[in-house]
Order: structure tokens, then C-alpha cells, then sequence
């Protein structure tokens, strides 16, 4: 009920709902405008403060209420958003990867939107891909997509860490990228899903 005793309607929730989704979604992106040209901060600065990616946690809630309104997909959305995913996905892999923009103004501002949109756009099909049949493959795969959010939220933080750590130690990471890349990977699987079993699994 409301502070005046009213009850509250489905219809005043829905409205506060996309305010607060509104709100999600414009801070952290006023939050790395500012750090941007009033901070001059790196994608790698930029990405290691929670409040500047908050809008990726938002879109993952957002998803979630549209899988529990709005149940079924029809084939042909699923297909479509499956593409569009993939296309937002491969945008931002090349353009970070490839062609190295990652300090530009457009990825430190859009970026992060535009691959957490990608992954999210993916979701319905993977949400109606059948299992016929349990497996030790299957099973990881469930657990990764149990533990995905915590890793999302820690690989970077993890990366920064083990560079850091490389450069006192004066650890070549060129030379030692393999050691580099599989330590980074079981740190950041490790930690996400310590995360998930004495954090997220209690709340």
C-alpha cells in the first residue's frame, strides 16, 4: 500500500519500475561521461568502479522480467534477437580486439552497453535450447551461467591484480602468456563461484 493507505496498482509499479530502469541506465553512463573528461580515465580505470557498469546489472533484471511477463518467444523473435546479439557481440570484439579503439571516447561511453545488450539479446535462445540428456558438459555449462554474473564483475579487477602483481615481481607477460592466461581464468572461475555459494546463493 501507499503512505496514503491506498493500495498500490500494478500500473503505478509498472511506472516506478521504468523509472528506477531509467535511472540505472542514465547514472552510470552521466557517471563515465564525467570520468571521462573531467577525470581522463581509462577503459581499465573506468571499468574497475562498479557504479560506472550498474546499468548491466540493471539490463539483467530487465531481462528477467520480461522472461517472467512475456513466457513465450515466437521462432522468428528468437532468431532475430539471437542474430542481433551476435552482431553486438562481434562489434565490440573487434572494435576493442581487433582494431583497438578501446580509448576512444565511444568505447569508454558505449561499450559496456552495447555488449551487455548483446549477451542479453542472446538469452531467448539459449533460454528454449532443449537438453535431452544430463552431462558432465551440461553441468559446467549450468554452473557457468549460475556463476556468469560474479565473473562479469570480477575478471577485470582480477587482470588488473595479476598485472600488478607481474610488473613487482618483473614477470614477462609476453613471454609467460600462457601461465598469465590460464592463472587469470582459474582465479576469476574460483572467485565467481565462491561469490555465488556465500553471497548471491544466501540473498
Amino acid at each position: 500500500t501507499s503512505s496514503a493507505g491506498k493500495p498500490v496498482t500494478f500500473l503505478q509499479l509498472k511506472q516506478a519500475f521504468i523509472g528506477v530502469t531509467i535511472l540505472f541506465f542514465i547514472v552510470p553512463l552521466a557517471f563515465r561521461f564525467y570520468l571521462i573528461f573531467v577525470n581522463h580515465f581509462t577503459f581499465g580505470e573506468i571499468s574497475m568502479i562498479v557504479l560506472s557498469r550498474l546499468d548491466a546489472m540493471m539490463t539483467g533484471v530487465v531481462i528477467a522480467l520480461i522472461k517472467h511477463y512475456y513466457i513465450e518467444f515466437d521462432i522468428k523473435s528468437i532468431w532475430k534477437s539471437l542474430i542481433l546479439g551476435i552482431i553486438g557481440i562481434s562489434f565490440v570484439f573487434i572494435y576493442f580486439y581487433v582494431l583497438k579503439l578501446n580509448e576512444s571516447f565511444f568505447a569508454r561511453l558505449f561499450l559496456y552497453n552495447i555488449l551487455t545488450i548483446g549477451f542479453a539479446a542472446i538469452l531467448p535462445y539459449f533460454d528454449n535450447w532443449k537438453l535431452t540428456k544430463e552431462s558432465s558438459l551440461v553441468d559446467s555449462i549450468t554452473n557457468m551461467s549460475l556463476w556468469s554474473y560474479s565473473l562479469y564483475l570480477i575478471n577485470i579487477p582480477v587482470e588488473y591484480c595479476l598485472k600488478y602483481i607481474a610488473s613487482c615481481c618483473n614477470f614477462n607477460l609476453q613471454l609467460n602468456a600462457l601461465i598469465f592466461t590460464n592463472l587469470f581464468w582459474l582465479l576469476s572461475i574460483a572467485g565467481s563461484a565462491l561469490i555465488y555459494k556465500y553471497f548471491e546463493m544466501p540473498i
